[in-house]
């Protein structure tokens, strides 16, 4: 017990404390940083008193949509199978809160591609006057959510860790506690 008296040991047991306690608050700062940055993504946010949409809310109403349109086109034997996979893939990824939003993008923008082709080739055919109605009102719901998502202000977020974080210290806390970057949505 004598050991824990000596001033040495107290300074050791001092700065060990501080260390601890410093590196347990940087992880939770760059955490809580990271973090919000991808809830962005995932559930929008307010911007100068407007609430922003999220991306992942504005995709899930475009395979809403998509799902729509699927029906129609298979009433006129459309090939909606790339489309239907790509919804798939789509709700699949989104299902489990995927933090690889690199990965979303490639997925939307196959899916986005897929609907745009399946849009294409029932403008060519006629419809019926119903499904024509609706196709028009869908696809200008489609094109205003292809525009919500480019507007996103979630790249901007991205950006805002990057220029923060990424440089020393914080890249190396970054680096240590295998917090990562957050991925464009791009």
């Amino acid at each position: 017990m004598n050991f824990f008296k000596k001033p040495f040991v107290a300074i050791i047991v001092c700065i060990l404390v501080v260390i601890i306690s410093t590196t347990v608050s940087i992880n939770s700062k760059l955490r809580n940083n990271y973090d919000e940055v991808i809830d962005t993504f995932y559930e929008g946010k307010i911007s100068n008193g407007f609430v922003v949409d999220s991306i992942y809310g504005n995709i899930v109403n475009m395979y809403e949509l998509a799902d729509e349109v699927v029906i129609i086109a298979d009433n006129y034997g459309v090939d909606t199978r790339e489309l239907v996979s790509n919804i798939a893939r789509i709700k699949d990824n989104l299902s489990y809160k995927n933090t690889d939003i690199s990965e979303i993008y490639d997925i939307y923008a196959d899916f986005y591609n897929s609907l745009w082709a399946v849009e294409i080739e029932l403008s060519g055919i006629q419809l019926s006057q119903r499904h024509m109605e609706y196709m028009s009102s869908a696809a200008d719901q489609i094109y205003n959510l292809k525009l919500s998502i480019e507007k996103a202000d979630y790249n901007e977020g991205v950006n805002t860790f990057y220029k923060k974080f990424d440089r020393f210290p914080a890249k190396f806390f970054i680096e240590m506690f295998d917090i990562g970057y957050p991925d464009y949505f791009a």
